[in-house]
């Protein structure tokens, strides 16, 4: 008696082929692939694990992205990027999240729980909760306390008060600031830019007795902006960005 005998295909778990070159650099960043093919999954086989994508920091270029060491609470990671002359990630759209998730996950500067105006005092904006931008291009809340990792990027002066400032509107020294937690106001220079920062206050004194005032906020991706200050002590202020071209 014969029986016919069934052929059984074995599942085949994939490998991850050789890594091919990097890819030239852009935005500081070298890229490089591997397929999915030595041998590639068959019958049910597991797919190769990991990620075929790798990435690396461009040589030879000003660095614009530093990957930080250890994962730190986020103004211990703040304060870190600003030793190196970097900020943390600002992205203002969905384009510019998907840009940073590219070099992987991060602490982000937004405040997602308040506007600035919306506290009474400033000791509470630091102990908000923040933004935590992850590897899909999305971001999620999460205590300011927890240790995550994170990178530092290059700063743009776009997304900073200091750049609304020119050497012209200094000259006549009619700009004063104070910082945040200062009640004491100076005469601005150039030299006092870099130390602008979120809570900054200024006064421009318009002569005859006349003075505008005004404050450094952030909106909700985190880009700097002055706003219109209703009083000389800055209680409260117009949540809009004004231009500082013929404010008098």
């Amino acid at each position: 008696m014969q029986t016919e005998s069934a052929s059984c295909d074995v599942p085949v778990n994939g490998n991850w082929g050789s890594w091919g070159e990097y890819s030239t650099c852009k935005d500081g960043k070298q890229l490089r692939t591997r397929p999915c093919n030595n041998p590639v999954p068959k019958f049910g086989g597991n797919s190769c694990p990991g990620t075929p994508i790798d990435q690396r920091v461009c040589k030879g270029e000003p660095a614009e992205f530093f990957n930080a060491p250890q994962a730190l609470g986020f103004a211990r990671a703040k304060a870190f990027c600003k030793s190196k002359n970097m900020i943390i990630p600002k992205p203002s759209n969905a384009a510019e999240n998907k840009k940073f998730a590219d070099y992987g996950q991060t602490w982000i500067d937004v405040i997602v729980t308040a506007i600035l105006d919306g506290d009474r005092q400033y000791g509470n904006w630091e102990r908000r909760l923040r933004g935590y931008l992850n590897k899909d291009g999305l971001w999620s809340v999460a205590s300011s306390s927890e240790e995550r990792p994170f990178y530092c990027v290059k700063q743009t002066q776009s997304a900073t008060c200091k750049s609304q400032f020119t050497a012209e509107m200094l000259e006549n020294e009619n700009w004063t600031f104070a910082n945040r937690g200062s009640n004491s106001f100076s005469t601005l220079d150039e030299t006092d830019l870099d130390s602008l920062d979120f809570g900054s206050r200024f006064r421009a004194n318009c002569g005859w007795g006349r003075s505008q005032a005004f404050i450094c906020v952030r909106d909700r991706s985190g880009a700097q902006y002055l706003a219109k200050c209703k009083n000389k002590s800055c209680g409260s202020f117009v949540r809009r960005r004004v231009s500082l071209q013929n404010i008098c």
